[in-house]
């Protein structure tokens, strides 16, 4: 049996060195121990000098220590790469090789202390992850703990319990308390801590799987939470998979549970819902601000879909206070109220279950809510809608202060640059666009725009309303005598496409452009620019007309102001014609762009001369 035992003992493997001196260093040192060799690195051995004498005791214990030198550099010759034995220039002893090794990569004082202290802050911010579990986490501490030891550093098991403790996740919080309310930290060791954390652990993971394959029973007697009349309880005639919500990646569902209580179809009744991902509300007449445009879908554990077609504001009258519930989901197939204890916590407030009664903290008010427990194990607040009486609307004080605002900013943007008053929702527009990318007293610190898309609004584009801007007109759309901009009026900015919204008040056109020189001090006179600029173009007589013509053009001019009507007056001018003969023949329009190319009327001096035109070749 002993022979047998001792051929199946395996021999330790010989640590090779990898470059980490401290880690090979402390195997090599267990391995030279076992071998009872340690001795000959720490102390090593010298030979006599020459002529020396020696008695024959002091002889055999030479060449033993010198045999056993020998094992050693052997197994030092085994641990260390060739290239590296070749740096090593005295290599008669163990102790000499290992006294190099340490020389090279362990270091001086210096470079130890420099080490010690990037190990000391590598220690110091080493914070557990999220999702990281207990082992992994301590694992990684207790790395750099021994190493900080190996370079000198006292590090007692108090300082690494610890730091542990104090760098656990959130979810460890309560235990944190536990220990060290009940436990001297000072003697607990770093193990008990470990397999205390480990326990704790495994139990929020069995129920997190419990969660997730959850199966019940059910008493068809019953009421409660589901689709039929029945109530969940730990045992029953017929056993079934309870209904519970589940996500599709493909669609974008909600978590919701489905309430039908069949002897309390109360539309007042709103349910306490842990289960419940938004609040939810299947009367559209108790929202007092409705967004129907907005969809989603709800996926009920039975594998149901109930449409989402709106989302708004609902003001409940609870206890003679009034509460205003915000990002609450119509869902018109809904037969019962759910307020979502989840989402209430996102905003702030605190909800207490103990002994039966359910209490609802908001942070400033303290106490808005208080509930007790029906017989079913379910929370309910009988809660009436708050409407607005007919005809009164400063009882929507909020949003009527807004609309008062913003009416007020339009009025003196209108008055300033004397814009006519058919303009105000285009000045409507421009002042919410300002407004969304300005600091508000409901958002800290950042704008409703940043708020709403996540980026930073820029506001450099931001010009005066109703100024005077100059449109540049493209090369394609003009000739090269003809001018390159036209005279507009800022609107705002364009919905379609990254430019400005402007009115050309020439052809009473809206323009969009982004190349735009601005007179943001001056504005557009509505009564007497468009007079001045249509006259200056009429009166082009200039020294080669007659005094005749001349006349002729004023009396022209003015048939065209008197022409003038509110629908589009229509113009002639006719019979002009003076010692040149000229004739001119113009129509003026009311909506017609005055930009585009005009008739080519050929000069009178040409009329001297024949063009051929109609003769054969031999008359030419």
């Amino acid at each position: 049996m002993a022979n047998d035992s001792n051929n199946n003992f395996i021999q330790p493997s010989i640590p090779r060195f990898d470059g980490h001196f401290d880690h090979w260093s402390m195997l090599m040192e267990n391995f030279l121990r076992s071998k009872e060799f340690w001795i000959l690195i720490e102390i090593g051995y010298t030979e006599p000098e020459e002529g020396a004498s020696v008695t024959e005791t002091q002889r055999k214990k030479l060449e033993e220590l010198k045999l056993k030198d020998l094992k050693v550099k052997n197994y030092l010759f085994q641990a260390i790469d060739r290239t590296i034995l070749e740096t090593i220039p005295e290599k008669n002893t163990s102790k000499q090789i290992w006294d190099s090794m340490k020389r090279k990569y362990e270091g001086n004082a210096r470079v130890k202390r420099s080490i010690l202290q990037t190990l000391r802050k590598e220690f110091e911010t080493l914070e557990m992850k999220t999702g990281e579990h207990v082992t992994d986490y301590f694992a990684k501490v207790m790395t750099v703990a021994s190493k900080m030891r190996i370079y000198g550093e006292q590090m007692r098991d108090v300082t690494i319990v610890e730091k542990i403790l104090r760098s656990l996740t959130d979810r460890f919080n309560y235990i944190v308390c536990s220990i060290e309310e009940s436990k001297d930290i000072d003697v607990l060791s770093i193990d008990e801590l470990q397999s205390s954390l480990i326990v704790h652990e495994q139990k929020f993971q069995k129920h997190s799987m419990e969660e997730q394959a959850l199966k019940v029973t059910y008493e068809e007697r019953s009421y409660g939470r589901g689709q039929s009349r029945r109530i969940f309880r730990g045992g029953g005639r017929v056993n079934k998979e309870a209904n519970y919500a589940e996500l599709n990646n493909e669609e974008e569902i909600l978590l919701m549970s489905h309430v039908e209580l069949y002897d309390s179809n109360r539309e007042d009744s709103w349910f306490l819902d842990s289960g419940c991902s938004n609040h939810m509300c299947g009367d559209k007449n108790m929202f007092y601000e409705l967004n129907e445009e907005f969809r989603q879908l709800v996926k009920l554990g039975n594998n149901t879909r109930m449409t989402v077609l709106g989302k708004g504001k609902v003001k409940l009258l609870l206890n003679g206070l009034q509460h205003t519930v915000t990002d609450v989901f119509y869902v018109p197939e809904l037969k019962n109220n759910l307020l979502s204890i989840g989402q209430l916590q996102e905003k702030g407030m605190a909800i207490l279950i103990k002994s039966g009664t359910c209490k609802v903290y908001h942070p400033m008010r303290g106490l808005i809510i208080q509930t007790r427990m029906t017989i079913n194990r379910m929370f309910v607040l009988i809660a009436k809608a708050q409407l607005t009486t007919t005809y009164t609307p400063q009882q929507n004080g909020v949003a009527e202060r807004k609309n008062r605002t913003m009416m007020n900013l339009v009025r003196s943007m209108l008055t300033e640059k004397k814009i006519p008053k058919s303009f105000w929702a285009e000045a409507v527009n421009w002042i919410i666009y300002v407004l969304n990318r300005c600091p508000t007293n409901a958002v800290k610190y950042m704008t409703p725009e940043e708020v709403w898309t996540g980026i930073k609004p820029s506001v450099e584009h931001f010009r005066v309303f109703g100024c005077v801007a100059h449109v540049h007109i493209p090369n394609a759309r003009r000739t090269k005598l003809e001018d390159k901009s036209v005279c507009c009026i800022l609107l705002g900015v364009s919905e379609e496409s990254k430019g400005y919204k402007l009115y050309d008040p020439a052809t009473k056109r809206i323009v969009t452009s982004r190349d735009i020189i601005f007179e943001e001090e001056k504005h557009w006179d509505w009564d007497i620019s468009h007079k001045e600029e249509l006259q200056m173009d009429l009166e082009w007589g200039g020294e080669g007309a007659t005094d005749g013509e001349n006349a002729n053009i004023s009396r022209n001019a003015e048939a065209i102001e008197n022409n003038t009507t509110d629908s589009g007056a229509e113009s002639v001018l006719n019979g002009i014609e003076g010692s040149s003969n000229a004739h001119i023949n113009t129509i003026y329009e009311e909506g017609v762009n005055l930009n585009t190319r005009r008739e080519t009327i050929m000069p009178s001096w040409m009329r001297d001369y024949v063009s051929g035109e109609g003769l054969s070749e031999e008359e030419t």
